[in-house]
């Protein structure tokens, strides 16, 4: 994962340095400070399937992109951006919007628009080609300025793999299915010409979505004692038969991937030093296990040694 931030740049040059940093990564914008303390922003970026993946964190500012920021970087390109923190908005040939948490919103590039960050925002971006999704929409023309609240059924799904493809990249791990971006167009595309009444529902890019929606809730609330296959299909919406039959489709199981992600989790803390006052009880019930013997009969059946063992051997003692 490549990451530019600001604090690689002097006090005095990180809003020049970021104006840079913007231009260079996705298009040229103009950038307007908020306020004047330090300025810290940070851009983490990463390509997944080909495509761009980038995480900002952005302090106070407004960005804009009109004429003639298009002119110098006149590329046909739209974002897919999923907003996760912090007060913010956006304005496309329309009013400006609010955006909550969990929102998605499409920006068109060759369009000119403004993004309101004043409170400072935390924000997934995914550069797109336009031509990917107007193969896939009845009505192309009508993607610019879209906003998909993140509280809809669809919103859920679309914000539930976009974190979990994310998360995918974070951690190295390939996707898997080779279709998962074409999934994501695939809702998108849909949720743009379902305004219309004509739009054909793609019911593999919804489960596809169900699934990657539950592994990032499952990823969120693995620490929570309660967290059971019910509990989940609740969140995401859907029944629990059909969420049993949507993980069974990818050789997977609900009670097994809660487990496994929750182990993994204690593995990981055992291995880091910062974590060596915490006993390994405290570990296990931190990730969401409520008996100690049940989570040692299951860490020795996944890393074939005991919790004990697997921190000795990573901490040195």
């Amino acid at each position: 994962m490549q990451i530019l931030s600001t604090d690689t740049a002097p006090s005095h040059e990180a809003f020049a340095y970021w104006r840079e940093v913007l231009a260079q990564h996705f298009v040229h914008l103009r950038p307007e400070r908020v306020g004047l303390g330090p300025f810290r922003s940070t851009i983490e970026a990463q390509q997944l399937e080909g495509y761009s993946f980038s995480r900002v964190s952005a302090a106070p500012q407004r960005v804009h992109r009109a004429i003639g920021e298009i002119a110098r970087s006149p590329h046909d390109l739209v974002f897919l951006n999923l907003h996760l923190r912090g007060e913010g908005s956006f304005r496309q040939e329309g009013d400006e919007l609010v955006l909550n948490p969990g929102d998605l919103f499409i920006l068109d590039a060759v369009r000119p628009f403004e993004l309101g960050c004043e409170g400072g925002v935390t924000q997934i971006s995914l550069k797109v080609p336009r031509q990917i999704l107007r193969e896939r929409m009845r009505h192309p023309e009508d993607v610019r300025g879209t906003r998909i609240p993140g509280t809809s059924h669809m919103g859920k799904l679309l914000g539930g793999y976009i974190k979990t493809l994310w998360q995918r990249g974070e951690t190295e791990q390939k996707a898997g299915d080779l279709s998962a971006m074409d999934h994501l167009f695939s809702l998108v595309a849909y949720e743009v010409d379902r305004r219309h009444g004509d739009a054909a529902l793609p019911r593999r890019a919804v489960r596809a979505g169900i699934y990657a929606c539950a592994v990032s809730y499952i990823g969120e609330a693995q620490g929570t004692p309660g967290l059971t296959p019910r509990s989940v299909a609740h969140a995401v919406g859907t029944s629990l038969r059909t969420l049993q039959n949507i993980f069974a489709e990818r050789q997977d199981a609900i009670s097994r991937h809660i487990q496994n992600r929750r182990i993994t989790t204690v593995a990981r803390w055992l291995a880091d030093p910062a974590m060596r006052e915490q006993t390994i009880g405290q570990l296990a019930f931190m990730a969401g296990f409520s008996e100690l013997s049940h989570f040692t009969h299951a860490f020795v059946r996944a890393y074939k040694e005991t919790p004990g063992a697997w921190r000795r051997r990573h901490l040195g003692k």
